[in-house]
């Protein structure tokens, strides 16, 4: 019995460590996505201003 519970504890901080790793994969690439968004509205919002001068020349 207490084989198989030191086993199964092993497997418990197995997975917490898997999922750890897929956790911060996972922010990675969402943080890299908003980082793209926020590159992207930046250009729209450069060529918007640019847009209004050139209207008003």
């Amino acid at each position: 019995a207490r084989r198989a519970h030191r086993a199964l504890k092993s497997l418990v901080k197995l997975q917490a460590l898997v999922r750890g790793v897929c956790v911060r994969r996972q922010s990675r690439i969402a943080m890299q996505c908003m980082h793209a968004l926020v590159r992207l509205q930046v250009k729209v919002r450069a060529r918007q201003l640019l847009g209004t001068f050139d209207h008003t020349q």
